[in-house]
Order: structure tokens, then sequence, then C-alpha cells
């Protein structure tokens, strides 16, 4: 079992919109941290990822950091800031994805890939953007195949999409999308049991046309204005941000917070 973890990626991997007590981002990445800690006590956790970046500061900035320390398994999740871009070039954002899957896989680390997945069932953004995320599911799939990484392809898990798996902004998990996607990569990397696939089921209740309205207005004012100009003045959520946890570090002498019950 692996004894060097460390994450690389964007808001995804950051935690965006998973808290914890103290009010900072706990995570999926934190949390499979904590599922890996359980089956090595001598684990050691970092997490580079920064809200806002793209595939090509990851690769630049991120990866040679993490190879730097030495890990054994490093999660690789990027692409969600590359294709929300005006004028978003796949082949460029892949050619960045190849260059950092083979700087990992040539240090010698284990790598899972997490190729995301199908926003259908959303509202926002991303489902306008759905031709796109099927381009860069398609180019993460093959990529992570090329490379031989070990990979989390949630485009054929029904489910996952559905609103309450996702926060307010339509754009980050929320605390349950977290948990599942924790233990989704738990299972591709041996040592989950796939309980979590009954959290994605579909069975929900479905709003009125007015109470998606009104949800729609909120998040338009709350959310998409000042994302929109932020990207017209060329800013991103994370320029004044750095990585949560950015050396390796002993969970059992450096425990991950408490989150909240």
């Amino acid at each position: 079992m692996w004894g060097r973890y460390i994450a690389v990626g964007d808001s995804f991997t950051e935690g965006l919109d998973d808290r914890y007590a103290d009010g900072s981002y706990r995570g999926w990445a934190d949390r499979l941290a904590g599922l890996l800690h359980q089956q090595n006590p001598d684990l050691a956790y970092a997490n580079l990822a920064i809200r806002g970046r793209k595939t090509d500061r990851i690769v630049r900035e991120q990866v040679p950091e993490a190879i730097a320390q030495g890990p054994e398994l490093v999660t690789f999740a990027s692409g969600i800031n590359d294709l929300m871009g005006p004028r978003w070039n796949p082949a460029i954002t892949f050619e960045h994805m190849s260059a950092g899957l083979a700087a990992l896989r040539s240090s010698g680390a284990d790598v899972l890939v997490v190729a995301f997945g199908d926003p259908v069932d959303l509202r926002g953004p991303t489902v306008r953007w759905r031709d796109r995320f099927e381009v860069l599911n398609r180019g993460t799939v093959a990529l992570a195949r090329q490379h031989g990484c070990m990979l989390l392809d949630f485009w054929p898990i029904t489910g996952v999409s559905h609103a309450r798996h996702w926060s307010d902004d339509r754009l980050h998990l929320s605390d349950l999308g977290h948990q599942a996607t924790a233990a989704a990569a738990a299972e591709v990397l041996g040592f989950g049991d796939g309980a979590w696939r009954r959290s994605v089921s579909s069975d929900e209740a479905q709003d009125t046309p007015l109470q998606r309205a009104a949800a729609d207005v909120r998040w338009t004012m709350v959310h998409a204005l000042p994302w929109a100009v932020r990207r017209l003045r060329g800013r991103s959520s994370g320029d004044e941000v750095a990585p949560k946890r950015p050396v390796l570090t002993s969970l059992t002498g450096h425990p991950l917070p408490v989150a909240p019950s």
C-alpha cells in the first residue's frame, strides 16, 4: 500500500465546497487520504491543488513540485478551467496533460487520473458545455490508458451529476459529491467496496418550473455574474491562493482537521 500520496489539480481537488468545521476546504482528496491512512498508518499526504488552475499551470507548477517530493501515488484531475474558456483548444490541453502524466509516470509514481462525468442533469454553465465535457472526457481517458495510469471515469456512472452532489454554484461538488468521489477512487485503487454507488441513485424529488426558475435567477446573480466579471478582467479565483497542504506530512503526527458532523 502506498506510503506517500500527493494530489494535484484545481478546485475539484482542493476541495471546494466541502468544508471542515473551521471553514477550510476538505474535499475528496483529503477524504481519500483518510481512507489510505486506514490502510497504511504511515501515510504521508500533500495536496498541491489550487482553484482556478488550468492544465498548463498544473503541469508546469504542481507536477514538478510533486515529483520533487518523491510520491508513490499521485491523483491528477484537470481540464474544467480549460474548457470554460471562450476559445478552448482541446489539442493544447491534451498536449499539456500528456506531458504531465508522462513526467509523473517516469518518476516511478502510480497515477490515478480522474475523467469528469456527464453534466446532463445540471443547469448552469456545465450542461451548456456538454459537448466540451465529452471531448475532455474522451481525451482524458485515452491519455490515462496511453500512459499506463489508473482511471476513474465518471462519464458512464449515472446519477453523479444530480443536484445533491453539487454545491449551489453548480460548479463544485457538495460534501456528498466529494464523499462519493473519494469512495470511487478508493475502489479504483483496490480497497473500496462499491457501496458509494448507492448514493448516486437517480431517485429524487423534482422541482416545480417556478422553483427552478427562481433558483436559476439566484444562481445567475450570486455565482454566474461574479465569475463572468473575473473572466473579463483576466482574473482567477486562485490568484492569491497557496496550496493548502504543500509538503508531504504524516497523518499520524499531523491528522486532517475534524469535519463537521
